[in-house]
């Protein structure tokens, strides 16, 4: 058998260098995603489920701020995503229909305020998966991500896939709905409202890592990836607090 000389010094260290930075662009949890859940943090209404419940719909040991690591403004968006609170009926605004968001707009991230209350009205044409997410901890299952919920003015199918306003159910909310005895998982909103006229109830926020995809914010160059116009408005019920499915047709 031929015998394999030992690797000279340099060799040796060059493969170690090599293997280090392989190691070092494999893909890892970084020590603030996620960085631990302290339960004090949470609402009083998450703090009130069951632990079989927190565990079955909460990305595991993700705080409310999601993983944020440093940045005080990622930290603020994840909270506002990530907030349990039903709107009251003196924070619903009336004004905020359906109707008023996907309005044809140069740019509307000043039309609408953030963190109000509403109360749409619309037909649910496609109810699919939400990404992988800071909010989320950045977890892939998709039991631990949020739901997105669209809304068209109309059931006409001739009406374009981008004329719509986009609605998210989040884990806690999920989680709180399930503490009521509602199955808000996707799977089962997409059995239960896909081709149903809904009233959603939430709050407004405005995501901009969508800016660019956006038919009212494309010429705003206001950041986010370019893939091409997918939706109407950046402006989303986000989180969803609250879903009627209605008999028909609103009148």
């Amino acid at each position: 058998m031929r015998r394999v000389p030992p690797l000279a010094p340099c060799s040796a260290l060059l493969l170690a260098l090599s293997a280090l930075a392989r190691a070092e662009d494999a893909p890892s949890a970084a020590p603030t995603c996620p960085p631990g859940r302290n339960p004090g943090d949470e609402a009083p209404a998450i703090r009130a489920l069951s632990p079989e419940l927190i565990a079955r719909y909460l990305p595991p040991d993700c705080p409310p701020v999601g993983c944020a690591g440093t940045s005080a403004q990622q930290s603020r968006v994840n909270l506002r995503k990530g907030r349990v609170d039903d709107p009251t009926e003196a924070d619903i605004d009336p004004t905020i229909t359906l109707a008023a968001l996907l309005a044809d707009s140069p740019d509307d991230r000043e039309r609408i305020r953030p963190d109000v209350g509403v109360r749409l009205v619309g037909f649910v044409r496609h109810v699919w998966k939400g990404g992988v997410e800071s909010a989320n901890c950045r977890v892939t299952e998709l039991a631990w991500r949020d739901t997105h919920i669209d809304l068209y003015l109309d059931d006409d199918p001739a009406i374009p896939n981008t004329r719509r306003v986009i609605t998210e159910v989040t884990p806690r909310t999920r989680a709180l709905a399930a503490s009521r005895g509602q199955d808000w998982s996707t799977e089962a909103l997409e059995r239960d409202l896909e081709g149903r006229w809904v009233e959603i109830t939430g709050w407004t926020f405005f995501d901009v890592d969508h800016c660019n995809e956006t038919a009212n914010t494309r010429g705003a160059n206001c950041g986010g990836p370019n893939g091409g116009i997918w939706r109407q408005t950046g402006w989303e019920v986000h989180p969803i607090t609250s879903i009627r499915v209605l008999p028909g047709r609103p009148q």
